[in-house]
């Protein structure tokens, strides 16, 4: 869950158990919403990687007020895909600044009930150790950095590396 301590919350809040998550129609998945700091927000990991091996990083989300998602593997200079949850559509990737991701691929699959598995496959660089895995939370017409209510947001349940 997203409200463990290993997630690093930037300018939201996680609502545990807010909604029935996709797989198992159970009351576990999480509602993130923006606060009203003007500035991005944002919920991150460190992980531990291997040099120069592939790793898919996903995630299932649903649109709530907010509909868009940014996810990558570093919160300021790395790779990335942007997701519409609004419509099942992948609306962008980013390339890494300091060339840590190679052969980037991302996807997004319906999994029904307006949730969908976002994901992206890339290749670690050959000294890389380490990663944030990150998700940016956008406002629906895809601006990342805003400030928000306190009550909107969208849906997240089992990110993973």
């Amino acid at each position: 869950q997203l409200v463990n301590a290993n997630w690093v919350k930037g300018n939201l809040s996680v609502t545990a158990n807010a909604v029935n998550e996709p797989l198992t129609s159970t009351l576990t998945a999480d509602k993130v919403v923006a606060t009203t700091t003007n500035g991005y927000h944002t919920i991150y990991q460190g992980i531990t990687v291997q040099p120069s091996t592939y790793y898919t990083m996903s995630f299932y989300g649903k649109a709530g007020e907010y509909g868009r998602i940014q996810m990558g593997d570093s919160n300021t200079v790395g790779g990335g895909a942007y997701f519409d949850l609004n419509t099942g559509s992948l609306y962008g990737q980013t390339t890494s600044n300091d060339q840590s991701l190679y052969d980037q691929t991302a996807n997004i699959e319906s999994v029904g009930s307006g949730w969908y598995r976002c994901y992206v496959t890339f290749k670690t660089g050959s000294a890389q150790s380490g990663i944030n895995q990150f998700l940016y939370i956008a406002k629906n017409d895809g601006t990342t950095s805003y400030a928000g209510d306190n009550t909107s947001g969208l849906y997240l349940f089992c990110s993973s590396l």
